[in-house]
């Protein structure tokens, strides 16, 4: 016995698997069928870098960037939308990924962790692109992604509020911090 599948059956399971978010889901698909957001492979690095950040200006131009970010800052303050945004642009160019960190990323954790004097001086430039930002993990005693890097030590100190005595932990040099491939220019220099 054969079932034959027809299109509007297709497209139904499609808009109950997308959800709420089905439209601007669309709307990143439709940005992400132009040419200018075909793969690229084989370009140097900073011609990589200067393609990732026109294809993220070109993704803010087209409105789905910032939907998750408030009003008042240029988004649609629906971080639902956001996310399926942020999904949605993964399946493009790798390059439209670094846009899903800068407005995903580093938009809500500006946008969650910063006071509102971080929202008015920040997040207008974060929705459009004009502050372009990037984001740096620490995680103690995890190592480090950046092979032979030497990392300074950090120190940690615990204050007992009980008695006047402080514990100072200090991890050994296998602590680090690690950088995403997005943070610098790839190379072990502190500058």
């Amino acid at each position: 016995m054969t079932t034959a599948t027809t299109v509007s059956q297709i497209d139904a399971l499609r808009r109950f698997r997308e959800g709420e978010h089905a439209g601007i889901r669309d709307r990143v698909r439709e940005v992400l069928s132009a040419p200018e957001f075909a793969p690229v492979t084989g370009l140097p690095r900073e011609e990589q870098r200067a393609r990732a950040l026109s294809l993220g200006k070109a993704l803010t131009a087209a409105g789905v960037t910032t939907v998750g970010l408030p009003e008042a800052y240029g988004g649609a303050d629906d971080p639902g939308a956001g996310v399926a945004a942020f999904e949605t642009i993964a399946y493009g160019d790798l390059a439209t990924v670094k846009s899903g960190m800068h407005f995903g990323v580093f938009g809500n954790a500006l946008r969650r962790l910063g006071t509102e004097k971080h929202h008015d001086k920040y997040l207008a430039g974060v929705a459009t692109l004009e502050t372009p930002g990037a984001i740096l993990m620490t995680e103690m005693g995890h190592g480090s992604t950046s092979k032979g890097c030497a990392r300074p030590r950090h120190t940690t100190q615990r204050r007992r509020s009980s008695s006047s005595t402080r514990r100072t932990r200090r991890p050994p040099r296998t602590s680090s911090a690690t950088p995403p491939a997005t943070a610098g220019s790839g190379s072990c220099s502190r500058g």
